[in-house]
């Protein structure tokens, strides 16, 4: 079997994407697979051996250059196509939501396509219920949603332990690393903290200023040495590090090609960072991660994915925001204080009780739940919020619906309930509008359904019950449209009706039977998932 997957997007997601290699891997022992990428993040694919062959997108002519020579950006494309055409996949697999490598997806042929394509009509489409989830949480970064590496995995329909998302160096990478660490005079005992400063956008980096103060309060323990890392992009501000003068102060920014990275990074004790590739590498490399959530990022999305990661996030309601979103404060950047960050690695490495933490700052730490993902829970037990309470029955919800496949048992639901009891102290609250809410939505879908049955029992054998078919569709939309106004209005649970739109749009077929069965499943999935939210706060609502 020969399998191809495009992931075109930056270093972070082509890591993140090690839990579907692997777990096809297990799936299919013998299976070939591909991988399509960027040419700027691809060294990084070498340290994956699961991987027969890297193909490479220059986007050099694809990015940079293109308004300058579009000729050459076309056959550069033309020829990767036909290449790839060559090669009869068996399955092409794109777990991202870009258009372009939706549209690559579309452009190879393969047996089978799973994750997101471009259809006959030119619109991008889901062929995964992975994907659907994933176009479907997009609104809400607050929600409590499953990370990048278990939806690409569960878009290509396999599963992976914990432990398969690793990224090993290489032999050579690690005689350069040795080689270095004497010719800066680093202590081979020492306890080694590696920060890195940049990030893909300004909106996700934590201000210069609190890297450096950070970086001056870390290096007056003389046991410590400091390693400042960052890439191509960070080689303009390296030189703001400069008047630091401790000895065990190492500037590293610009230093290291992606291979040398792996390395590098394995050879530290703790990895301080922003949303970036680098924390990707850490937390795969099994290197203790504390990551600085800012901005747009949500962890629950794209936070480390490892069992010794800590993420700090600015105690605000306003975070996460919108990637588009232009703040003008920017106020979860200065939350989080370096002497906070001090304090608590401190605590870390020396491994010594915590300290007393900042009230304005959210402390996570990350944990296997009952779904075997990692999840984030307080660093220390507290009080748990109406609206988490909410997002944590809504995470179980969905997992049940896309691990299970809608086996809505209250086993695995008690299961999970316990694990978040775990790690937070529950009380009760007033849902009293998630059962309104939810009661005039389950209404709705009786009513969609009753006319889908309706239609799947009327004959297509004259005109007359051709009329009656299109008259009770056209009441059938009439009430969808009501049922999506209706959600709207609570856009918390929004993202099932979103998802269900999506799913829906993957249904082809041409009997008319058929195809209306096939829907009625899914208005019948979110039926059940209205009723389970309902049953599930109950032990926890005010009555």
């Amino acid at each position: 079997m020969k399998i191809l997957i495009i992931n075109l997007t930056r270093l972070g997601d082509i890591i993140q994407s090690i839990g579907l290699i692997r777990g096809l891997k297990k799936k299919y022992v013998t299976c070939e697979i591909d991988f399509l990428a960027m040419s700027s993040f691809s060294d990084i694919l070498h340290n994956i051996p699961e991987i027969s062959e890297i193909i490479c997108l220059n986007d050099k002519l694809l990015v940079d250059e293109i308004q300058n020579d579009v000729w050459s950006a076309f056959i550069e494309l033309y020829d990767k196509i036909d290449c790839l055409n060559n090669k009869n996949y068996d399955i092409i697999i794109n777990p991202v939501i870009s258009i372009q490598s939706s549209w690559l997806s579309s452009l190879i042929q393969a047996k089978e396509k799973r994750g997101m394509i471009v259809n006959s009509e030119g619109e991008q489409s889901v062929r995964s219920n992975w994907s659907a989830f994933l176009l479907a949480n997009q609104h809400n970064l607050g929600d409590h949603s499953f990370n990048l590496v278990n939806i690409f995995s569960g878009v290509g329909e396999c599963n992976f332990s914990i432990e398969d998302y690793s990224l090993k160096p290489d032999a050579e990478s690690n005689l350069y690393m040795e080689d270095l660490l004497t010719t800066d005079f680093i202590n081979k005992r020492s306890k080694k903290i590696g920060l890195h400063v940049g990030a893909s956008q300004s909106n996700k980096s934590w201000s210069l200023e609190s890297f450096k103060k950070l970086v001056i309060r870390l290096c007056q323990n003389p046991e410590y040495d400091v390693i400042l890392f960052g890439g191509y992009k960070e080689t303009e501000i390296k030189d703001y590090f400069n008047d630091i003068k401790f000895r065990n102060f190492h500037n590293w920014i610009g230093k290291f090609k992606l291979k040398q990275l792996i390395s590098a990074i394995s050879h530290t004790d703790l990895f301080i960072s922003n949303d970036t590739g680098p924390m990707h590498i850490a937390a795969c490399t099994k290197v203790p991660v504390i990551n600085l959530s800012l901005g747009p990022v949500s962890m629950w999305e794209t936070g480390p994915y490892s069992m010794d990661a800590i993420v700090l996030q600015a105690n605000i309601e306003c975070h996460p925001c919108s990637f588009s979103y232009e703040c003008p404060h920017w106020n979860c950047h200065q939350k989080i204080h370096p002497d906070s960050v001090y304090e608590l690695t401190y605590s870390v490495l020396e491994g010594l009780p915590l300290p007393a933490l900042n009230p304005d700052i959210r402390y996570w730490k990350s944990a296997i739940d009952s779904f075997n993902c990692i999840h984030w829970v307080p660093l220390t037990k507290r009080k748990i919020t109406q609206k988490e309470l909410l997002f944590e029955i809504k995470r179980a919800i969905w997992g049940i619906c896309l691990f299970f496949d809608l086996d809505f048992s209250e086993s695995i639901m008690k299961q999970y309930m316990h694990f978040i009891e775990t790690y937070y102290d529950t009380d009760r609250y007033d849902y009293s509008e998630v059962f309104a809410r939810c009661s005039v939505l389950t209404e709705n879908c009786a009513q969609i359904i009753n006319g889908l049955v309706i239609i799947s029992e009327i004959p297509q054998n004259n005109k007359n019950n051709l009329d009656k078919i299109k008259t009770i569709w056209s009441n059938v939309k009439e009430q969808k449209e009501l049922m999506n106004s209706h959600a709207q209005q609570y856009s918390v649970i929004y993202d099932w009706f979103l998802y269900l739109t999506f799913t829906e749009s993957q249904i082809e077929d041409n009997d008319l039977k058929t195809l209306t069965a096939k829907t009625i499943l899914l208005y019948k999935t979110l039926s059940q998932q209205l009723i389970f939210l309902q049953q599930s706060v109950l032990k926890y609502h005010i009555h």
